[in-house]
């Protein structure tokens, strides 16, 4: 029993789930499948929805002499007749409504082993909105303290795999204690608990504090189950974060009560002139005669299994099970074409809280996290849908790479105009700016405006892009409106964004005009040292291009590297505080993750000094779109360009210029001695071999495959961060692409 990603965006994954009665594809809905009301049934929402993992409750069968009898007699897909991955629940949430159960916690464990339930649960505690620190801490010990008794007792079993409840109610510290004591705990599955009170509330601004919490201190190689969350309203920003499985039984109540879900929201029936989608399942109804059958439903008691009531309850639930399963899928297509992002933001406009919670993903803690998790480009273009767009954590890797892995070339001009720049006596480079021209970066209306002897910077609606970056993703492979049709915090972040960059670089803004001294600038070369240097970091361009010789560029590095306290590499990053309200134990908004951003550093070049293509240097342009295709330095062919995002793929005589430029840990995914053999050959890189990597690679990044003594093994692209490849143990971490011999 394992999981595997197989694609991903943001920080959503389509995995497959291994169980002992066959794979799940995430994320996916389980609906919950009551053994006493036979409304829809299992095998029957296999055939019309794909369904392929349901949920039951253990505590219901438990207590009826007949269940349980059958269960333990014939196992508990008897009893649902259903042959597929099955969760069951413990009765959690019988003893939230009810106050208390009868059945003790190591008991209902063994009653779900026994049963031969893919994914038991523990007898969790319900932490709920309402209480108070002692009781949520009291309540989170009872989880921790019955986990570990579950997971001992289904330690070793084929069959069954044991579930821990992430529980802490608001207090976001509670939560990261309880994820973090999950980590070495032999359980192959996560549910985040304690959500039904805050999505009946509509409490969603906390909901996204509740799953970045937990998330923090997770394993990423186990599926993680919003236990509760079973609308669709919420499932595109629930996937962002991380989520894979979802539970509903509202499909059913729902249905009862005559309500009508659709992915935006949720209506009365009653109050329906009209049904406001398109339904298989309700179009032979009007929402008046569906109103008046269901008015006929037995107040209590079991409904007869027949008759216009029955009818008219089972197509409500099946309609609302259609538009629950469809979304997934919807949802699971954004992924592929990397357009989840879009789908987000387009969900967030569906409710004014909602669309709060969706702003909190642009925090810096949250959207640090989320950009670890950000694959490095799309196969579709970046969209932009509104006042959110600027908060995707693609714009912060915009914002932060601009400022540590850009190299300015041309000559140093002086300051001679009142200026900071002048008043303290510094020499600044100049860079001729531009408003983006008809939408796109260096469009064909720049094309008489650029000097061959000045570097130019456009201010576009992606922020500042330099000659020779502007065919690499995001900045060419975007559809946002122009300057003057962005809303204004999107506006307020470009002008950040440009002056972070400008001081970053010793830079001050200039006007197209006469060029500065110095040689002309090479646009092939400047294409491939600012997008060499914006996929693998400031000073690749140089090695790459044959500007510097690696020893060159390796020295000037070390010389401007941060200290150890201050470098990005942290495992685990903190949230504390990220809940404005006091309640996640924080005091103020967020706190910022460690990070060497904005740290003082000498520039890679020195102000003054040419920059200039080596002797050997060769681009290669297609012919029929004139596009660079490869690059070759001294005969050797070192990078290809791929056509759909402007970036390179590492041949390896680049990586093995990249890898004597850049010292360790950059670019670098670390390998037991055991794997080096079979990466050599061309084989891929597995998680389980993965002794350490580069913090900074993020999934999609080309990166160098190396042993334990730093030896260049292969290049390949990364499919995981950091974290994901140290805590998979199974599954590709790496696509190799070439090995390299010894």
């Amino acid at each position: 029993m394992a999981f595997e990603v197989v694609d991903r965006a943001a920080a959503g994954r389509i995995g497959r789930f291994h169980t002992a009665h066959g794979p799940v594809t995430t994320p996916t809905l389980m609906p919950v499948v009551n053994p006493n009301i036979d409304l829809v049934s299992a095998r029957e929402m296999r055939e019309r929805f794909g369904c392929e993992m349901v949920i039951t409750n253990s505590y219901v069968i438990h207590k009826h002499d007949h269940l349980r009898e059958k269960a333990l007699d014939r196992g508990v897909h008897e009893v649902i007749d259903w042959d597929g991955a099955l969760m069951t629940d413990s009765g959690t949430f019988q003893m939230y409504v009810y106050g208390d159960v009868e059945v003790g916690p190591d008991e209902i464990v063994d009653f779900q082993r026994r049963m031969g339930v893919d994914v038991a649960t523990c007898l969790d505690l319900f932490v709920t909105p309402d209480m108070n620190r002692q009781q949520a801490e009291e309540a989170v010990a009872t989880t921790l303290e019955r986990t570990r008794s579950a997971a001992l007792l289904l330690e070793g079993d084929e069959k069954t795999m044991a579930n821990a409840t992430v529980q802490g109610g608001l207090f976001g510290d509670l939560r990261q204690a309880c994820a973090a004591a999950y980590r070495d705990l032999p359980v192959g599955y996560h549910t985040i608990g304690g959500v039904v009170p805050v999505m009946e509330r509509q409490m969603y601004p906390e909901l996204v504090d509740i799953i970045l919490h937990s998330q923090q201190y997770l394993r990423k190689d186990r599926p993680v189950h919003l236990f509760g969350a079973g609308h669709p309203l919420v499932f595109p920003l629930a996937v962002a974060l991380g989520c894979d499985l979802f539970d509903s039984s509202s499909y059913a109540k729902y249905a009862k009560d005559g309500r009508v879900m659709t992915p935006e929201g949720t209506h009365k029936a009653a109050e329906l002139a009209e049904w406001p989608t398109a339904s298989r399942f309700l179009d032979p109804w009007s929402p008046a005669e569906l109103t008046k059958a269901l008015r006929d439903r037995p107040k209590r008691g079991l409904p007869p299994r027949e008759g216009p009531s029955w009818e008219a309850e089972r197509a409500l639930a099946l309609h609302n099970l259609d538009v629950m399963f469809t979304d997934l899928r919807r949802i699971r297509q954004c992924i592929r074409d990397g357009t989840l992002w879009e789908l987000v933001e387009q969900r967030a406009a569906c409710h004014p809280l909602l669309a709060a919670a969706t702003r909190k993903l642009g925090e810096p803690a949250a959207q640090a996290w989320l950009e670890e998790r950000e694959p490095t480009s799309g196969d579709r273009a970046l969209r932009y849908t509104g006042g959110l767009t600027h908060r995707r954590p693609v714009f912060r890797r915009v914002h932060d790479r601009l400022q540590e892995r850009f190299t300015p070339v041309g000559a140093a001009v002086e300051a001679e105009w009142d200026s900071p720049y002048a008043e303290a006596g510094q020499e600044k480079r100049e860079a001729a700016m531009h408003k983006e021209p008809r939408n796109k970066p260096f469009g064909d209306a720049l094309g008489d405006k650029l000097d061959p002897e000045q570097d130019h910077l456009v201010i576009s609606s992606v922020g500042p892009v330099p000659l020779g970056l502007d065919e690499a993703y995001p900045f060419s492979q975007s559809q946002l409106p122009r300057l003057d049709g962005l809303d204004p915090e999107h506006m307020g972040w470009v002008g950040t964004t440009k002056d972070a960059f400008l001081a970053a670089h010793e830079l001050m803004p200039g006007i197209p005009g006469p060029g500065l001294p110095g040689a002309t600038l090479d646009r092939d070369f400047l294409q491939v040292l600012r997008t060499a240097d914006w996929q693998f970091g400031a000073g690749a361009g140089l090695a790459l291009t044959g500007a510097w010789s690696p020893e060159r560029v390796r020295e000037a590095l070390e010389a401007r590297t941060p200290s150890a306290e201050t470098a990005p590499g942290a495992r685990v990053r903190t949230f504390t505080g990220i809940n404005p309200s006091g309640a996640g134990g924080g005091e103020g908004t967020v706190l910022e993750p460690t990070s060497a951003a904005g740290e003082a550093r000498p520039p890679l070049v020195p102000p003054g000094e040419e920059v200039a293509a080596g002797a050997g240097f060769r681009a290669e342009r297609s012919k029929a779109t004139n596009k660079l295709r490869t690059v070759h330095l001294d005969d050797q062919h070192v990078l290809s360009l791929r056509a759909g995002d402007g970036l390179w793929t590492l041949k390896e005589a680049g990586a093995r210029l990249l890898h004597a430029a850049l010292p360790t840990p950059a670019n670098r995914v670390v390998v037991a001695a055991d794997s080096v053999p079979f990466n050599r050959e061309g084989k891929s890189v597995f998680a389980q071999f993965v002794l350490d990597c580069d913090p900074a690679l993020r999934p999609g990044d080309e990166c160098l495959v190396v042993d334990e003594a730093d030896q260049l093994v292969a290049v390949g692209r990364a499919l995981l961060n950091r974290e994901e490849m140290l805590d998979f143990q199974s599954g590709v971490a790496v696509k190799v692409r070439e090995g390299v011999p010894e």
